[in-house]
């Protein structure tokens, strides 16, 4: 009989370096859920998503493509980094909390990136 393992590793950083599409460290949070690979960047909202079994480098940005399993992926993260009540970065401008990886579909319909550059 087969046995199947299935691994989520969830973690975040709450250092403010780079960005998306950038070299370096921002505020994210990532999950790992078999070959998948998802990145929130809290900065902009924005989502990096990656099958490492494909492309262990992270060359290949498949966040906008099969909306479902982006969003399957941030309910998943932003469940557990609730579960473990987990810091977020706010906005400079107003002091309010970033928005959890999986509210950000609740108000964005398929929209991956938002503008809010702004704000920081």
């Amino acid at each position: 009989m087969a046995l199947l393992l299935k691994i989520l590793i969830c973690f975040g950083i709450s250092q403010i370096i780079g960005g998306p599409k950038e070299p370096g460290i921002g505020a994210t949070s990532t999950i790992r859920s078999g070959d998948w690979k998802l990145i929130f960047y809290y900065k902009d909202r924005c989502f990096e998503r990656f099958n490492i079994a494909d492309d262990i480098g992270e060359l290949n940005d498949l966040s906008g493509s099969h909306f479902n399993k982006v969003k399957e992926l941030a309910t998943k993260l932003g469940d557990y980094l609730r579960s473990v009540d987990a810091q977020r970065p706010a906005y400079k401008s107003n002091l309010q909390l970033v928005p959890w990886p999986d509210e950000v579909f609740k108000t964005n319909s398929k929209r991956m990136c938002l503008e809010v550059y702004k704000m920081w």
